[in-house]
């Protein structure tokens, strides 16, 4: 392996929204709904803020190494001084957030964790008086079975179909997600490094062990060396320190009238990520993750129709507060809580509903952390490499359609020395001089001109894609192994690391490709990376 990257704008690759460009740009209108610009000074106004509000941090180390010992994990040197550090006041979490997905799940994951501890190291490094500690937040108590239990390796669709409901991290390893892991072996163990992972999946989807403990086992192969700590906020404990918040939004739904001013001005200029309910919380018990509603005068679990009295509802939360889990409206304002966070890195879609949710971290008096919008890479085999040079394809046109890579390479490759646009815009010319003359005769026969000009221009294009099919004929072969490359760097049309699982590079290249994507990482810089494997 190489050490190779190149790195291109977001806006270049055609894969962000508008909103996340903006973003990037510092567009003046967008910055009402976020609170700290993602560069250095926006870092110390974040810890100038963030020093005000206090986090109880020996809780939290509690809990850190209470979930690693229920694994029978120790922690590392380096993550052993992460702990001791979460102790003082002058250390600060950068974190990142996604559910367990089975075997690190797309490969953005990796990514988003990459660019977590990058972005502490470089802190560490720049503001010495403080100390910064990457964290994977999981977020276990999601229910989307469908993206937990789907992934790809090399365009290969896997499926875990159990049917065991409620919260994902709650969910067990069963004989069916072993099964699978029995399968994938075939397909990677053939790899020089398949074996060692497929002994990392054995030892980590243990039957019987739950999908968070398995994961942070997982996690704790993968990431361990470089510091990364791993927290499962699905905790009695921790819930207890988020009782207030729960308790406001029981009996106030505090949330979605502080949400939906900013819906309203938001939709103006961009896609609505998330609109949340009156009651942005579920009721987790006995399998089951259930909406929470109110009438009036009764709590209701939607599901089974459990009630509760506003009275009952509150001794339930006192007693139990882990059966009460905040939804994607809420669940930053719990993860702001209990770490003592400065950064949240996510993707496109996460920053965006994030800005939904400003006033609501307002209204519930919790501190609302930069946002940084998660590294971005493409991996490219040798083979992958030697293709793009051969072809010529610049890492910018690598990013476009189809149809636009298939014009530039018959259009940079033919053998006449013509285009039919060419003729097109001179006939267009002769048309719009016709029209000027005939225009001074009589002008009611310009529309006529203008006419016959737009059937003129119907007739060139509809030659002109006949004339690119034919000369695509002629280069079936060249244009072959385009289709071929493209398939495999943007699998489904999409970018690969929203497709692929990262067992394929893990299974080819080991620890090697790890520590590549570690080395490549950026902090506050914004740039989409292409890896040359």
């Amino acid at each position: 392996m190489n050490n190779d990257c190149q790195r291109i704008s977001y806006e270049q690759t055609g894969y962000f929204s508008k909103q996340v460009i903006d973003y990037l740009h510092g567009d003046k209108w967008l910055k009402q709904f976020y609170a700290f610009t993602p560069n250095k000074d926006g870092i110390v106004s974040a810890i100038e803020e963030r020093s005000k509000i206090k986090v109880d941090r020996t809780l939290l180390v509690e809990v850190l190494l209470n979930q690693m010992q229920q694994v029978g994990i120790e922690p590392t040197a380096l993550q052993s001084q992460h702990l001791a550090q979460l102790k003082k006041e002058n250390t600060f979490t950068i974190t990142t957030a996604h559910q367990p997905n089975l075997f690190t799940g797309p490969l953005y994951v990796v990514y988003k964790i990459f660019h977590a501890i990058a972005l502490a190291a470089e802190l560490s490094k720049d503001l010495p008086n403080y100390n910064f500690v990457p964290v994977y937040y999981m977020g276990s108590e999601d229910a989307d079975l469908d993206e937990l239990g789907n992934w790809t390796i090399q365009g290969h669709a896997r499926i875990w179909n159990t049917q065991q409901t409620g919260a994902v991290g709650r969910m067990l390893v069963d004989d069916l997600l072993l099964k699978e892991i029995a399968s994938m072996k075939g397909q990677l163990a053939v790899l020089e490094h398949g074996q060692q992972l497929i002994d990392i999946f054995i030892d980590s989807y243990q039957k019987g062990r739950t999908i968070q403990d398995a994961t942070l086992v997982l996690m704790h192969h993968l990431f361990s060396s470089y510091g990364l700590l791993v927290l499962i906020p699905d905790d009695a404990r921790l819930k207890q320190t988020f009782v207030p918040v729960v308790l406001r939004e029981l009996q106030e739904q505090f949330s979605s009238s502080a949400l939906q001013p900013t819906i309203d001005t938001l939709s103006s200029r961009y896609k609505v990520q998330v609109t949340g309910r009156p009651i942005n919380l579920f009721y987790l018990h006995e399998q089951v993750r259930e909406r929470i509603e109110f009438n009036g005068t009764t709590y209701t679990a939607v599901d089974t129709g459990k009630t509760w009295s506003a009275s009952e509802i509150a001794e339930e939360l006192k007693n139990n507060p882990e059966r009460f889990s905040p939804n994607v409206i809420l669940r930053g304002l719990y993860q702001e809580t209990i770490l003592p966070n400065i950064v949240f890195i996510g993707g496109g879609a996460e920053l965006s509903y994030w800005m939904e949710l400003k006033q609501v971290f307002a209204t519930a008096h919790v501190f609302y952390p930069m946002l940084v919008l998660r590294n971005s890479f493409l991996c490219m085999e040798e083979k992958d490499v030697q293709l793009q040079h051969a072809i010529g394809l610049s890492n910018e046109m690598l990013f476009t359609s189809a149809h636009q890579q298939e014009l530039w390479w018959v259009e940079n490759n033919t053998n006449r020395n013509w285009k039919v646009e060419e003729f097109d815009q001179e006939m267009q010319n002769l048309f719009s001089q016709l029209r000027e003359k005939i225009g001074e005769l009589d002008p009611t026969l310009a529309k006529h001109v203008a006419a016959l000009a737009q059937q003129s221009a119907n007739k060139m294009h509809q030659l002109s894609k006949k004339v690119l099919r034919s000369e695509k004929r002629s280069m079936s072969d060249s244009l072959q192994k385009l289709a071929a490359l493209r398939a495999r760097l943007f699998p489904g049309q999409s970018l690969q690391e929203r497709k692929e699982n990262a067992s394929y590079f893990l299974a080819k290249y080991g620890l090697d490709w790890m520590k590549q994507i570690h080395s490549s990482s950026l902090g506050l810089e914004q740039e989409f990376t292409i890896v040359q494997l």
